[in-house]
């Protein structure tokens, strides 16, 4: 495809720059020709004096104010958020011809129309499509003057949130989810026609949200653009919305006094961690066990497993075997910074003993999925520290593994599920594609013949969800009807937030589809803040739980081979674990 490039002068921002970059290194689209708007310097006392009468003068001031102090608060631990400020010339990624227009600007300063003329030249270069990098609200012919129009990011929902900052209402307001849309404009503002929407957990800070929101939406517009490539309808059949009704505020530069209460919420924020550090020490993951149908689930029945002094338990899979049931789980050790995949067997009357590290690595490991092919048990942990999938094997339940394979390398790839549906094997992946190290945000799927196999088939559709709301994976069910995939919420500033049960209605070549069933979320009488995990096995069930542990707890916590509760002893392991 062809594409023309919107841009106000010689130079872009750091994120569409990445953005050409992408679309040329996935052969996808060209930028054939970059339109520079020449739209000519308003002097500063002519800004000032807009301001003025528009009664914006104070609220720009204190905003800017803000947003200075919060970089130099933000940028010593994120530093990445610099690039919200940084600027590249075009030429230094994009080779294209360039054409200069001088649109004509309203009166506002926001809407630019096209001359006829310009329109005209535009039209003779067959574009397919215009992208828009600039400033400005198009309006009239230059809408028209691609056959797919003009593409836009807005880094929003547009169903809760229409104006600007991007990124920052959402932090003020506390919610969830941060939005944004990929659409083609039209002329009514934010609300042009909808092709990808996507959707990011909102961080604690707007400089770091407003990052993590731009850096994600490019990723969705190489999608697009890939499909449109294809002839495809670029997501449009997906995500269609016939009906646009907003009843919420046009959104703005926050007022003087909204500026001060979000830096009094943004320090109010950073004491509590402080806080926290000192008084609670590291929050902990640990393991909830009940003997039930995990279609009948009261969690507040369920039995504590609860780690030693500075680890934490996560990520349980229960599996049953002839030998007896165990649990594998992660076990993440705070003095070294990583984990390692270890066991619980069952003891006497049905309890469970810490049978020790089944898996360790010089990388950290976690999500120890097990599955059973012919009459042998292999695990899929999690390691993608490694940038890889792996297959370890069991050669003596439960203690003893070894690596089997490499299923994928060169991948970015956490939570992987493998299990086998009319006669294919399906793996289910959460895949990071743009270097942040999140893997809450897209599912992706691939089939083969065998679990074993080297040659895995990505579905034409990945990834089949996005968005932080439902996309990582949590573990899988199964019962006489199907298969139920379990995945994680995530919340404001929280990670693994609640557990949401999907039913899968559709898994073939051509796609993937599921239905919402139910969901659990943490409260008081569950003791717990956090729930990302759970697992089932002939009438048992066994979940993770996250809440705060006191520093003066920890001072009274027995040793670690004495009886933390009574149905979880610790014991030294019958045997080592090998490390393959």
């Amino acid at each position: 495809m062809r594409i023309g490039l919107l841009t106000d002068g010689a130079k872009i921002s750091v994120f569409d720059a990445e953005l050409v970059r992408r679309i040329h290194a996935a052969k996808v689209a060209e930028v054939v020709l970059v339109i520079q708007q020449e739209l000519g310097g308003m002097s500063f006392a002519r800004k000032i004096a807009r301001a003025i009468r528009r009664g914006r003068l104070l609220r720009a001031v204190v905003f800017n104010v803000v947003v200075s102090i919060e970089r130099r608060i933000v940028a010593i631990a994120k530093p990445q958020i610099n690039e919200l400020f940084e600027s590249v010339p075009i030429e230094s990624v994009c080779g294209a011809e360039t054409l200069r227009v001088r649109p004509q600007v309203s009166r506002s300063g926001l809407v630019h129309r096209f001359s006829p003329e310009d329109i005209e030249t535009i039209r003779s270069k067959k574009l397919d499509l215009l992208l828009r990098a600039g400033s400005g609200i198009l309006r009239g012919d230059i809408l028209s003057a691609a056959p797919h129009g003009v593409i836009s990011f807005h880094h929003g929902d547009n169903r809760t949130n229409r104006g600007q900052p991007p990124g920052f209402w959402e932090v003020f307001e506390r919610r969830d989810y941060t939005g944004f849309i990929i659409q083609r404009l039209t002329d009514e503002l934010d609300a042009g026609e909808v092709l990808v929407r996507g959707e990011l957990a909102t961080k604690p800070s707007y400089l770091l949200n407003q990052w993590s929101v731009y850096k994600r939406a490019i990723i969705s517009m190489v999608d697009l653009l890939s499909r449109l490539g294809r002839g495809g309808d670029g997501g449009c059949a997906r995500e269609a919305e016939a009906i646009d009704w907003y009843s919420h505020t046009l959104y703005t530069t926050p007022s003087a006094g909204e500026s001060l209460k979000y830096v009094a919420k943004l320090f109010r924020t950073l004491l509590a961690r402080l806080a926290r550090a000192l008084l609670l020490g590291k929050g902990v993951w640990e393991l909830r066990v009940l003997d039930a149908d995990w279609h009948e689930l009261t969690l507040t029945k369920a039995r504590r497993l609860v780690p030693p002094r500075g680890k934490f338990w996560a990520d349980p899979f229960i599996v049953g075997h002839p030998r007896g049931r165990a649990i594998f789980f992660e076990e993440f050790d705070f003095r070294r910074g990583k984990a390692h995949i270890s066991a619980l067997t069952t003891a006497h009357g049905g309890s469970f003993s810490y049978a020790g590290p089944v898996i360790t690595t010089p990388y950290h490991l976690s999500f120890p999925y097990v599955f059973r092919y012919g009459d042998d048990y292999y695990m899929c942990p999690e390691s993608a520290d490694a940038k890889s999938i792996q297959l370890w094997r069991c050669t003596s339940w439960p203690l003893t593994w070894t690596h089997h394979k490499t299923v994928m390398a060169d991948i970015d790839a956490a939570d992987t599920m493998i299990f086998e549906r009319d006669g294919l094997w399906w793996l289910f992946t959460n895949v990071d594609r743009d270097g942040t190290r999140d893997y809450c945000r897209e599912l992706h799927i691939y089939y083969a013949g065998s679990p074993l196999s080297d040659n895995w088939t990505p579905l034409p559709s990945n990834p089949v969800v996005t968005g932080a709301a439902r996309s990582r994976n949590a573990g899988l069910l199964f019962d006489d009807r199907g298969a139920y995939r379990l995945a994680q919420a995530q919340g404001f500033d929280q990670y693994g937030r609640s557990l949401k049960l999907f039913e899968i209605t559709e898994l073939s070549e051509q796609g993937y589809d599921e239905r919402l069933i139910a969901e659990l979320k943490p409260n008081r009488k569950l003791d717990a803040n956090g729930i990302h995990h759970l697992s089932a096995c002939a009438g048992a069930v066994v979940f993770d739980a996250h809440r705060p542990r006191y520093f003066w707890a920890e001072l009274r916590r027995p040793p670690r081979k004495t009886a933390v509760r009574t149905e979880l002893s610790f014991e030294p392991p019958a045997r080592t674990a090998r490390k393959a």
